[in-house]
């Protein structure tokens, strides 16, 4: 079983493994228009996954093995669905 990254927000630093992964994503887009976008993301990110970084919880490595790769928390990245198809609570996501 994989995990579908979703692509809705994204935080990048731009680090040399950063600039390939954007560079082949944008490269496979281009390539083919019927592509979906996420999928192809998702290709690429699987193509190496793990091992997790030792000493900072909840980072590990994808890609190519070099890129370090966390998830923002919802709670502070609400994405439209985290909202409206998963149905998260409203006061889960804002200290309104």
């Amino acid at each position: 079983v994989t995990v579908g990254y979703n692509i809705g927000i994204f935080h990048w630093r731009p680090t040399d493994s950063v600039k390939r992964l954007a560079k082949e994503w944008k490269d496979l887009l281009l390539d083919d228009n019927e592509k979906w976008d996420q999928a192809v993301f998702n290709n690429l990110l699987h193509q190496v996954l793990g091992p997790s970084l030792e000493g900072e919880s909840g980072l590990f490595y994808a890609y190519d093995g070099t890129l370090k790769l966390g998830l923002l928390p919802a709670s502070i990245f609400c994405s439209g669905h985290t909202y409206f198809v998963q149905v998260v609570p409203f006061d889960c996501l804002c200290s309104c």
